[in-house]
């Protein structure tokens, strides 16, 4: 895919995507590319914890992720990206 755009666009110095595979509805693998004047950066997949999937999301400041039960004071506080489970 990279190739590929760097082919449309010969012009432009660096191409980045993510890669994503699922282990489970709760467990992913994330990773990305990055290429930039000819060199190749790679970030080796890595697991990340879905703790919430499509609407109920909300964001609670700086990198942190709320899940809507620990919107109202839970003893749980917010989520910090990055980190596993308790």
């Amino acid at each position: 895919m990279i190739d590929r755009a760097r082919e449309a666009y010969p012009g432009v110095r660096a191409f980045a995507t993510t890669l994503r595979e699922v282990v489970s509805v709760n467990q992913h693998l994330w990773g990305a590319l990055l290429w930039e004047s000819g060199n190749w950066h790679v970030v080796e997949p890595r697991d990340i914890y879905v703790y919430d999937r499509i609407g109920g999301r909300r964001f609670c400041g700086r990198d942190a992720l709320c899940h809507p039960s620990r919107l109202a004071g839970g003893a749980m506080g917010p989520v910090r990206l990055g980190q596993q489970p308790l």
